[in-house]
């Protein structure tokens, strides 16, 4: 692999490193892909110095293609830029600027400088990151090549020798090796993580699936989930709050998938507390004499647009609608009671007066017959 060289005309003996790079970038990626771009930009202070792919591999013990896969990463982020030669070799390395202030346009931002030549001169000018939710994209599919290249990285191999035997009890199939490289290549878990996922989907909630294991990772990624620490916290929190709904249902069993969507949409859409979600499962139970998620959830969508936040407002929600109906009660009574009688034809009837005679008389003529 070609040799890279470091240009720069001055040597400084501190590396400096965006603020946006460590509030944005940094928290989400692999700290083996934040080590590799802080020592590059450590590299940028030492003068002129060359370096290439394996120098790099040697010095934080890893593959080479553990390398390029931080700098792949790096790249697809948008802070790093790779020009390739002709036998795809890694030639020139530009680092991007992180920063830009809302006050100076896009189009005023400086150029900026190939690694390869003069490796990054700092720039004046900053750039403002705006966080957006992150949304997880359809999964791409790996060709032949890409998966020879992945499976022959340590981290790879160790994956799938623990899923295959602890997990599975089988030999992986070409989905079961496309899920782990996503997992590890686009979602960007680490090893540890990986495997908690599928102690998680396997061991604990019995589903081997790959949709399902895909679908849990991918609600992990798009909630900010990247460490085994985080996924048991958030295990934690559903299951409590799964604990208490069927308690307050009287269920014995954990709720059902679709009653699952119920209970994310209660928690996380609307962000309601346990209590709040408890309290409506009871008014529920007493009106419909059953655990009725889906009445549940019209009292829930009820308090969620009268912007309900804590107990007290369920109160005085429930104040109001007494009042309410006392007063429409009130006027109902007073409406009938002044409202005049209707004379219709069955109360203007006169009834007719028989005599005792008229009536023993007709009574004895109907004996005759």
């Amino acid at each position: 692999m070609n040799t890279i060289k470091l240009n720069s005309n001055h040597a400084a003996k501190t590396t400096v490193i965006s603020n946006t790079f460590i509030d944005s970038y940094m928290p989400r990626a692999n700290g083996e892909y934040v080590k590799i771009y802080i020592y590059l930009l450590r590299c940028m202070s030492d003068g002129t110095m060359e370096f290439g792919i394996p120098q790099i591999a040697d010095h934080f013990d890893c593959t080479e293609t553990d390398i390029i896969r931080a700098l792949n990463y790096w790249s697809k982020e948008g802070i790093v830029s790779l020009k390739k030669d002709s036998n795809g070799n890694i030639s020139e390395i530009t680092y991007l600027d992180t920063e830009k202030t809302d006050s100076q346009p896009l189009e005023n931002v400086s150029e900026p400088v190939p690694l390869a030549n003069a490796f990054m001169k700092e720039t004046a000018a900053t750039v403002t990151v705006i966080e957006e939710p992150k949304k997880i994209t359809e999964r791409p599919v790996y060709t032949q090549t890409q998966i020879s290249e992945l499976t022959e990285t340590d981290d790879v191999k160790m994956l799938m020798t623990i899923i295959e035997s602890n997990f599975l009890g089988r030999l992986l199939t070409p989905t079961d090796v496309q899920l782990i490289l996503f997992l590890y290549e686009n979602l960007n878990f680490t090893v540890e993580l990986i495997v908690h996922l599928y102690d998680y989907c396997v061991v604990q909630n019995k589903k081997t699936h790959a949709s399902y294991i895909e679908a849990v990772a991918v609600k992990w990624a798009e909630e900010g989930i990247d460490s085994v620490e985080k996924a048991e916290a958030s295990s934690a929190k559903y299951n409590a709050v799964y604990q208490a709904i069927s308690k307050a249902f009287g269920l014995n069993r954990m709720p059902g998938a679709i009653e699952k969507q119920f209970i994310s949409k209660w928690t996380q859409e609307y962000g309601f507390d346990i209590s709040i979600i408890v309290e409506a499962c009871n008014r529920a139970l007493l009106r419909t004499g059953k655990p009725d998620f889906k009445y549940t959830d019209g009292i829930i969508e009820n308090w969620h647009k009268h912007n309900v936040k804590k107990r007290s407002d369920i109160d005085a929600l429930d104040a109001s609608h007494s009042q309410r109906a006392k007063k429409f009660t009130q006027n109902t009574t007073k409406q009938n009671e002044t409202r005049p009688n209707p004379k219709n034809q069955f109360n203007n009837f006169q009834q007719r007066d028989y005599s005792k005679e008229y009536i023993s008389d007709l009574e004895q003529r109907l004996l005759n017959k």
